[in-house]
């Protein structure tokens, strides 16, 4: 690769830094320094003069660049212009070491944030241990910095990516707003916003600066991901970026919003009267409870009346979505890329494939999106969210018919059932899905739907499964993990977050595929031997 030398000019006495960029690795001015014997200043407004030898034009364009730190030798560390510069110079989350064994990306096809392939994968399927958030600015120079960097102008320059980019950061800045607006309004501090305070411009900046910078560069190398799934074909673009689609209408949002008002109002009060078991005395037919597991009875998330009515199943996605900050949907879509490494090859009529805990269907119309043809089943304990899940598919395929026009898409089925004795053959499935579902189930629940999945797989078939991110996966993150449970009353979660499921899955005779980390998800995919 070519490198790409920048000429700066700014000073009185034009002295000149050098910075070079080869291979895409940009040369600290620190190092710059050693070898140009140039004295470093103050930041001061510049022209950068970008020279490419296979470009036909040279290109200008201001900059700000960030002062350097100083040594001083007393002390042997570095000492800062200012100090935001501290937090910048943090060194790099703890990386993962990769496994024993893992082979490299090198010549294979697969996305740019792949780092290895796990050693049994027979798939070939890209794993990724390390999570980085892509570095949002905080300050002019860092603005002046984002913007000439290669790779937003590389996604810009692709016109779907930057309008999937451009949506994704839309979606993120409209649930962010809604979420603070609903918090504001039932009297939830946000950082510095409360519900005595107005959201101001300045309100909004210092809960950026308090922290929020660091969510949003994590979500928006979730977006960068997805953008690179649907550009290399792995999966297609999210079907609701399509202006027809119906979440575009300010009735549904309205609608939803108001939904959202009510949730969180019920929630608060809830939550402070600790309102665990509720759901026994609020389910829409709390006249018969006995086929539902104990474990299964509880206001999780202090959620009304648990899974357990119709008005718990109309708030969901749009409650946790506005949890996520509009996240939730790329999270999800990172479980459909196993799934395009296992269907080269297949017959995707000839392919079954169940989503298991399928809630309200919003996966099940990603996982039809892609494979219209496949008998494709949805298994949920709750009627309710399954009334919810037809509906949901009833409006995509309906939808998809006047986007896309006759693509063969088959109708789905839907199952009401307990995940721990799937009402289907032995090795009858292909596929089985399941998103975030593990967290919300004990120990013994865990082992028993694993063992019932590796029993309705066929031989050779797969589990994917996205859920929360576990101890360890980004240790930086470690600390807040205990606060999930407790503010949103899920009563498993610590047992989860330290499940060992490549042993789980190994005991039922199925080996490990891939572990992919993506924002606060987490997919993992295995193989039946």
């Amino acid at each position: 690769m070519a490198s790409r030398a920048a000429v700066a000019w700014g000073t009185p006495a034009c002295r000149k830094l050098v910075s070079l960029r080869i291979a895409d690795r940009q040369v600290s001015t620190s190092q710059t320094s050693a070898f140009t014997g140039l004295r470093l200043t103050a930041p001061k407004p510049r022209f950068l003069l970008h020279i490419n030898p296979h470009a036909r034009k040279i290109h200008a364009r201001a900059t700000v660049a960030a002062p350097p730190p100083r040594i001083n030798p007393a002390k042997e560390q570095y000492e800062w212009d200012r100090p935001e510069q501290l937090e910048e110079s943090r060194p790099a989350p703890v990386t993962s070491p990769l496994p024993q064994g893992a082979r490299s990306t090198a010549n294979r096809d697969l996305p740019s944030y792949a780092e290895f392939v796990e050693a049994g994968s027979t798939l070939g399927l890209p794993s990724r241990l390390n999570w980085t958030p892509v570095q949002l600015p905080r300050s002019a120079a860092q603005v002046f910095e984002a913007l000439s960097s290669a790779a937003l102008w590389e996604t810009l320059s692709a016109p779907q990516s930057a309008v999937q980019a451009l949506y994704g950061a839309a979606r993120t800045l409209y649930f962010v707003a809604q979420g603070l607006s609903v918090a504001s309004s039932a009297g939830v501090t946000v950082g510095p916003i409360n519900k005595d305070s107005q959201i101001t411009v300045q309100a909004m900046l210092d809960l950026y600066n308090k922290g929020a910078h660091r969510l949003l560069g994590s979500i928006m190398e979730l977006y960068r991901m997805d953008t690179e799934n649907v550009r290399r074909g792995i999966y297609r673009r999210p079907h609701d970026m399509d202006p027809r689609h119906r979440q575009w209408r300010p009735t549904m949002w309205k609608e939803s919003n108001d939904r959202l008002k009510e949730f969180t109002s019920e929630f608060k009060e809830r939550q402070a009267r600790q309102g665990r078991k509720e759901v026994l005395q609020t389910a829409q037919d709390a006249s018969d409870l006995s086929r539902y597991p104990e474990y299964y009875l509880q206001n999780f998330h202090f959620q009304s009346d648990g899974w357990l009515s119709d008005a718990s199943a109309q708030v969901y996605e749009y409650s946790t979505e506005t949890l996520f900050s509009g996240s939730q949907d790329a999270m999800q879509r990172q479980t459909l890329v196993p799934l395009h490494y296992y269907m080269r090859g297949r017959n995707e009529a000839d392919v079954r494939m169940m989503d298991v805990a399928c809630g309200t269907g919003r996966f099940l119309t990603f996982l039809k999106d892609n494979y219209p043809r496949a008998k494709v089943y949805g298994l949920d304990l709750s009627p309710y969210y399954l009334k919810a899940a037809k509906k949901n598919m009833d409006y995509f395929a309906e939808f998809d018919r006047r986007v896309n026009g006759y693509r063969g898409l088959t109708k789905a089925e839907y199952i009401q059932g307990n995940a721990e004795q799937l009402p289907v053959a032995d090795s009858s499935l292909d596929v089985i899905t399941c998103v975030y579902l593990f967290h919300e189930l004990p120990p013994k629940a865990r082992r028993n739907v694993v063992r019932d999945a590796a029993r309705a797989l066929k031989p050779g078939g797969i589990f994917v499964w996205a859920d929360s991110m576990q101890r360890g996966d980004r240790p930086e993150a470690d600390s807040n993990l205990k606060y999930f449970p407790k503010n949103y009353h899920e009563p498993y979660y610590m047992s989860f977050v330290d499940t060992d499921f490549k042993r789980l899955f190994a005991d039922v005779g199925m080996r490990h595929e891939s572990t992919v980390l993506a924002h606060v998800t987490k997919v993992m995919c295995f193989r039946k031997m």
